[in-house]
């Protein structure tokens, strides 16, 4: 007798979703507006805008207004590789657009507040997608906005790429791009700028020093940033940030994803990991109340139909096995009756994600042979 064995995977953080079977991204999550002494950025708002993809495996998403369609369950089957998007600000006084761009959605501002206090907003951006076999799949990211305001701080840097993603096969390995430029342009004093990437592992590492030059006055450095497919390695995304030594104002980051073809034929298993209502993201350390249930669900992508038995399940949280107690809950590995995670689901509390990090959680599924 032998075994199908299939993964699926999520990050909970106080910032950020993560990975999940799809991957969503935002093309600019970081960017500083120039202002002058007024705090009045004036024709700069067009200086910000910021496109969303959503890829299944390697397809990519077709964008659907919610004043046209919004995705639902009842309707979920007839929007196979559709998604919609909400764009919401933590500021009244900063006003969100969510414009058409073809296939996709992008994001402008309609509104930046003048004054020389309200200086900065974040933006909260939700897709809810459908994935290849009809089930709706969720995330939400964050856009962070400022303003560098001459003669206080009027200084920024702009990180821009010629692609925010690598296309690999369904082993994993990078078919193209084989590497991706970043051009930095630096608005006002910035110092020294440094480079560097914060793989899976959360770890910063340095990949370039850059001066304060541009010998033809295009406004951005003569160096660039060069991320080759063999430097991104194994990881499924990663964050390039540039940050400047003379202002902590002076810096900018981007996301760089791994998009991953899906496995196909007998031995292909698919699972899914969601969360319930209560979402991806814990919040400052959320009540109880906001605790979150994490459910896996396998379909076998040979005949494209759920997997309702014969499964065994063990969860991880960043590579190490989880430990829960009697109701399932997420405890530490020293706790009293704990015990190793292998039902179909998990309870996580805010207390399990450290305040402004994330934890992947995986879980590792076997099916039977018989049961397929």
């Amino acid at each position: 007798m032998s075994n199908k064995i299939g993964a699926g995977a999520i990050t909970l953080t106080d910032i950020m979703d993560g990975i999940q079977p799809a991957v969503f991204q935002l093309s600019n999550e970081s960017h500083a507006f120039v202002a002058n002494p007024a705090g009045d950025i004036g024709a700069d708002i067009t200086s910000f805008d910021c496109d969303t993809a959503v890829w299944i495996g390697e397809t990519r998403s077709e964008f659907l207004d919610k004043a046209v369609v919004t995705i639902t369950e009842t309707n979920k089957a007839s929007y196979k590789f559709k998604y919609n998007v909400t764009v919401t600000s933590n500021k009244s006084s900063w006003v969100p657009k969510l414009v058409s761009n073809g296939n996709d959605a992008k994001i402008t501002m309609d509104a930046v507040p003048t004054g020389t206090t309200d200086k900065s907003c974040t933006l909260t951006v939700r897709f809810t997608a459908v994935n290849s076999i009809g089930n709706i799949v969720e995330s939400e990211r964050l856009i962070s906005l400022s303003k560098g305001i001459q003669g206080v701080d009027g200084v920024a840097v702009r990180l821009e790429a010629d692609s925010n993603y690598f296309m690999a096969d369904a082993d994993n390995v990078i078919t193209g791009p084989d590497v991706i430029t970043i051009r930095t342009k630096v608005i006002g004093d910035c110092g020294t700028l440094s480079a560097y990437v914060r793989k899976d592992d959360g770890v910063e590492q340095v990949i370039d020093t850059f001066q304060q030059s541009d010998d033809d006055s295009d406004g951005y450095n003569d160096t660039d940033i060069v991320i080759s497919k063999e430097f991104f390695g194994a990881s499924e995304r990663c964050s390039v940030i540039v940050r400047g030594s003379a202002a902590s104002t002076a810096s900018d980051v981007l996301t760089i994803a791994r998009v991953k073809e899906g496995n196909r034929g007998k031995a292909a298993l698919s699972v899914f990991i969601s969360s319930d209502q209560k979402g991806m993201i814990f919040k400052n350390g959320s009540a109880d109340t906001h605790r979150k249930t994490l459910t896996a669900k396998v379909y076998d992508m040979e005949s494209g139909s759920e997997v309702t038995s014969g499964m065994t399940f063990l969860w991880k949280a960043d590579n190490v096995i989880v430990k829960v107690d009697a109701g399932e809950n997420v405890v530490p590995d020293d706790t009293s009756g704990a015990v190793n995670a292998t039902n179909q689901f998990i309870i996580v509390g805010s207390e399990d994600v450290p305040d402004g990090e994330s934890v992947e959680y995986t879980c590792e599924v076997t099916v039977s042979e018989d049961n397929l």
